[in-house]
C-alpha cells in the first residue's frame, strides 16, 4: 500500500515538473519573441539562453531554431543564421525544398505552390550568400545567392527587392569578370618610319657635317599583353627591313638614296584600356637598333651608322573587326619615330 502510494506521488510531481517546464518553455518563447519583434535582438537571445540550450540546436524545437536563426540573421552572425535557417528546412520543408528546387531547374516553379514562412527563409538565405559573395567573389556563394532570389522574384516574394538583387548579383560578376587578368598574344605587321641625325667626319682634320636620316621600313613581330578590363601590361617586338635617304644641309657635300637599313624594335610599358574596350593607350619605353650600309666619301666616316637608343613612346590601339589597328609615336634622343601597325589577337 505504501509502495503504490509512493509510485503515485513519484508519476504526479513528474507531470507536475514536465507541465511546469512545458510551460516555461513556452513563456520565454513568448517573451523572446515579443523582443524580436520589437527589434531588441540581443535581448531576444538572451532570453532564449536563459531556457534553452541555443547553440545545441539538434535538441531544440523547429520553431525555437527559427528565432534564433532571425536573431543571428539580425545581428548580423550569418554562418550560425544561416546554419539554423537550414536546419529548419530540413526539418519542416524537406520534400517541398527539393521540389522547388527542381520546379526552378525544369522552369515550371509557377505551378508549384511554396508555403510563406519558406520563402521568408529563402529571401533570408539570398541576403546571405548575396553579403558571401560580395566578400569572397566565389562563384559557388552566387549560385546559391542567384537562386534563392530567383526563386522569391518567381513567386512574387518580395520580388522588387529580389529582381534588384539579381540585378546587383550580374553586375558584381560582371565587374569581378572585368577585374581578372588574362594573357593574350599577338601577331603585327606595318610600316616604320624615323627621323635621325647622323654625323659625317673628316677623319683628317675632325670636322664634323650634320646629316639628316629619313627612313621607312616594313616592321613584323608580335607581343603580349597581360591585362584586365581596366588597365595591364604589354610587351611587343618587331624586326624591320627597309631604305633611307641620308643628306647634309648641303646636298653637294653628301647625299644618298635608297640605303639599306635593318634593325628591331623591343618596348613594353603599362596599358590604360578605354570604357569602351574598344581603345587602349600604352605608354612604353622602347629599345630601338638599326644598322645602314651608308657609303663614306673617302677618308670620311659615318658616325651612327649603327646603333642602339632608348626613349619613351606612346602607343594607340582601336580594335577593329578582325585586326587592331596600332599607331605609335616615339622619341629617343635624336630619333623621332612613328609606325602603323595592324596587329591580331590570339
Amino acid at each position: 500500500m505504501v509502495l503504490r502510494f509512493i509510485l503515485i506521488a513519484t508519476l504526479t510531481l513528474s507531470f507536475q515538473a514536465q507541465a511546469r517546464g512545458k510551460k516555461g518553455r513556452s513563456i520565454y518563447l513568448k517573451t523572446a519573441t515579443k523582443l524580436f519583434v520589437k527589434r531588441k535582438y540581443k535581448k531576444s537571445l538572451r532570453t532564449l539562453n536563459k531556457f534553452y540550450d541555443i547553440y545545441r540546436p539538434t535538441k531544440l524545437d523547429t520553431s525555437v531554431v527559427r528565432l534564433l536563426a532571425m536573431n543571428f540573421f539580425k545581428l548580423k552572425r550569418y554562418n550560425s543564421a544561416n546554419k539554423y535557417f537550414h536546419i529548419v528546412i530540413k526539418r519542416k520543408y524537406k520534400k517541398v525544398h527539393r521540389d522547388v528546387l527542381m520546379a526552378l531547374e525544369s522552369e515550371t516553379l509557377e505551378d508549384l505552390e511554396v508555403p510563406d514562412k519558406l520563402l521568408r527563409i529563402y529571401y533570408r538565405l539570398g541576403q546571405i550568400y548575396y553579403l558571401y559573395y560580395t566578400k569572397t567573389q566565389n562563384t559557388v556563394y552566387f549560385r546559391a545567392a542567384e537562386k534563392y532570389f530567383k526563386i522569391c522574384e518567381e513567386k512574387e516574394h518580395l520580388d522588387d527587392n529580389a529582381s534588384t538583387y539579381l540585378e546587383n548579383l550580374a553586375a558584381k560578376q560582371d565587374l569581378i569578370e572585368k577585374k581578372e587578368f588574362s594573357w593574350k598574344w599577338f601577331a603585327s605587321t606595318g610600316i616604320l618610319n624615323w627621323q635621325e641625325k647622323l654625323i659625317l667626319e673628316d677623319t683628317t682634320t675632325g670636322n664634323q657635317t650634320k646629316l639628316l636620316s629619313n627612313a621607312r621600313a616594313m616592321c613584323i613581330g608580335g607581343g603580349f599583353r597581360y591585362t584586365n578590363a581596366f588597365h595591364g601590361f604589354e610587351a611587343q617586338a618587331c624586326g624591320f627591313s627597309g631604305s633611307a635617304k641620308i643628306t647634309a644641309a648641303n646636298p653637294v657635300l653628301y647625299s644618298q638614296d635608297g640605303v639599306g637599313v635593318s634593325g628591331f624594335v623591343l618596348d613594353s610599358g603599362y596599358t590604360i584600356i578605354a570604357k569602351s574596350a574598344k581603345a587602349a593607350f600604352t605608354f612604353s619605353l622602347p629599345l630601338f637598333y638599326r644598322s645602314g650600309d651608308y657609303e663614306q666619301p673617302t677618308n670620311y666616316q659615318i658616325l651612327g651608322k649603327a646603333q642602339l637608343s632608348a626613349g619613351t613612346m606612346i602607343k594607340g590601339r582601336w580594335e577593329l573587326p578582325v585586326v587592331d589597328f596600332v599607331l605609335s609615336i616615339g622619341n629617343l634622343g635624336w630619333t623621332n619615330m612613328f609606325m602603323m601597325q595592324a596587329a591580331y589577337t590570339f
